[in-house]
């Protein structure tokens, strides 16, 4: 998280410890996900994988990921109560309505994943933790539903990893971090 306080030379930033292993902030990427099973449209002939942009916004009190079209309009928004833990989904979209609790089930891990505190341990959540020499985090385990195998790397300067890929058995989901704003 960044302040940014006013003075006659211009804006300072005043950075604030880090807290999260994804700091607070907005976070635009691109995402592909391919299926280990089915189609994304339930259909026998319908596609396995596809690729799109999407959205996080990250608070301490709420986490939002919407997931956008080829054209940038919202496909789906999932918003989850960080003080509740309550997650809702909400789409205009007939068919995702159809699968609303498939779709929370399979954000699971990238949900859980967004909240893990830094430096990231050992705990009823991650395992088997891997880590660069300068302990910032590039393989575990998510012990959640779908369990998860997680691979971060390409960090940058702010140590914010630049990819991941998490592998579950139900799909490959690879999700490129194209900007970030505190």
């Amino acid at each position: 998280m960044c302040l940014v306080t006013a003075c006659a030379t211009g804006p300072k930033a005043i950075v604030l410890p880090r807290t999260l292993l994804f700091p607070l902030g907005t976070y635009r990427h691109t995402v592909t996900i391919r299926l280990k099973n089915g189609t994304l449209n339930g259909k026998p002939d319908g596609p396995r994988s596809q690729r799109f942009s999407g959205i996080v916004n990250l608070q301490h009190d709420k986490l939002t990921i919407l997931a956008l079209s080829p054209f940038g309009t919202t496909v789906f928004r999932l918003i989850e109560n960080r003080s509740t833990g309550v997650v809702t989904l909400e789409t205009e979209i007939v068919a995702l309505k159809k699968v609303e609790s498939q779709i929370v089930k399979y954000l699971e891990p990238m949900r859980v994943l967004l909240s893990q505190p830094v430096p990231l341990s050992a705990s009823k959540t991650v395992v088997q933790i891997r880590t660069e020499k300068d302990g910032w985090p590039i393989e575990f385990e998510l012990t959640t539903n779908p369990s998860a195998h997680v691979v971060l790397e390409n960090y940058d300067e702010s140590h914010i990893a630049r990819s991941a890929r998490i592998l579950t058995e139900l799909y490959d989901l690879k999700v490129g971090v194209d900007d970030y704003a505190p």
